[in-house]
């Protein structure tokens, strides 16, 4: 059975798409995972009750809707998982303009651009790229029997399409997932009354940690390990649903797949860049790098190997004429606080948004 087990693994990973993807940094250490979250379209069922939410909008060709960078020490056993605002100002490596990040990955040679881009402007190397789509995603959730997620308030998003009624464990299926990590006009009843979370996109990217978390610690429990007929169903979700850069061989894709189901939850790092609000001389509203708070969290995700410093965009030098107008590519954001960071490079308040990982105030359990 062992063996039977481990050459399905094999074979199922050996069926994960791969791509050409430039600029990707090679080492024997601790390996920096770019993660993609496209928001194509292409597959969503019409019948979905949440489909309304995403089909309901026209969009050209793929976006990317989720950036995040996952630090994988494997020998070390620590995984460490920052989220990249869509929203962050810089300079887009190839195209002589300053836009928002997310804008680097439209049109031909997408992915090689946003790799770029990521490592220039945050001044950090990565080594490996993985990339899923809506359809993937709810995919990947529906397979592992949804994912646990605790509310302390019914929620809801009338843009996204989650609608939670009731306080308490929810098990989010893919749809319902899918609705929660793209959640950017998050609303709580409290007192009666819908109250809007204020962090904008960055309670947004926060919610996606959390989820990711959530959705690694389901894919890796002990119940579904011992469910061979599971496990294959969650690899066959991987084989036709990833994409990946042609770097990763699949002995690395294994590892990395067997690193993060050994590790709970609470055992994966949520990370933040500390940000700002800033309006572009074009009017654009976006979001820019705090440079001295963020080199504490960065710093983390950086090695010998990797770019000494970020290229960033000083106030003083954005050109008006140089950036990429504001469109639908990214929504204006309102007045958001800077986040505090300690100096072990862990952002403060991100907890507070309504919802935790497993148990409520009062110990009830979201198992």
């Amino acid at each position: 059975m062992v063996v039977g087990a481990g050459a399905l693994i094999v074979r199922q990973f050996d069926r994960v798409t791969k791509v050409p993807v430039a600029g990707l940094a090679q080492t024997s250490g601790p390996q920096n995972w770019l993660l993609v979250g496209t928001d194509s379209r292409a597959g969503i069922d019409p019948d979905d009750p949440n489909a309304g939410a995403f089909l309901g909008e026209v969009v050209d060709g793929n976006r990317t809707d989720t950036m995040m960078i996952l630090r994988l020490d494997q020998e070390a056993g620590t995984a460490d998982l920052l989220s990249v605002p869509r929203d962050l100002w810089v300079p887009i490596v190839g195209e002589g303009r300053n836009g928002r990040i997310n804008g680097a990955f439209n049109g031909d040679g997408g992915r090689d651009r946003l790799v770029a881009t990521m490592s220039d402007a945050l001044g950090v190397a990565i080594n490996q790229y993985v990339e899923v789509d809506f359809v993937g995603f709810q995919a990947l959730v529906d397979a592992i029997g949804g994912v646990p997620v605790w509310f302390e308030n019914p929620a809801r998003d009338v843009e996204s399409g989650l609608v939670i009624a009731e306080a308490g464990c929810h098990i989010l299926s893919g749809s319902q997932g899918l609705a929660f990590a793209r959640a950017r006009t998050f609303e709580e009843l409290i007192d009666g009354s819908w109250q809007l979370e204020p962090t904008g996109d960055l309670g947004r990217t926060a919610r996606q940690r959390l989820f990711l978390t959530r959705v690694m610690a389901t894919a890796g429990g002990r119940s579904m390990i011992s469910q061979i007929g599971l496990v294959d169903d969650v690899l066959d979700v991987v084989g036709q649903n990833v994409v990946v850069g042609d770097a990763a061989s699949t002995r690395e894709l294994i590892g990395m797949a067997r690193s993060l189901s050994s590790l709970g939850a609470d055992q994966i790092v949520s990370r933040s860049l500390p940000v700002e609000d800033f309006r572009t001389d074009g009017g654009a509203q976006v979001l820019r790098l705090q440079e001295t708070e963020a080199q504490a969290v960065l710093d983390l995700f950086r090695s010998a190997e990797g770019p000494a410093a970020p290229a960033l965009v000083a106030p003083s030098t954005v050109d008006g004429s140089n950036e990429e107008p504001d469109a639908s590519t990214g929504q204006a954001i309102d007045e958001q606080a800077a986040v505090a960071v300690s100096s072990d490079g862990s952002a403060a308040g991100y907890g507070t948004f309504g919802f935790v990982a497993a148990d409520s105030s009062t110990g009830t359990p979201c198992e």
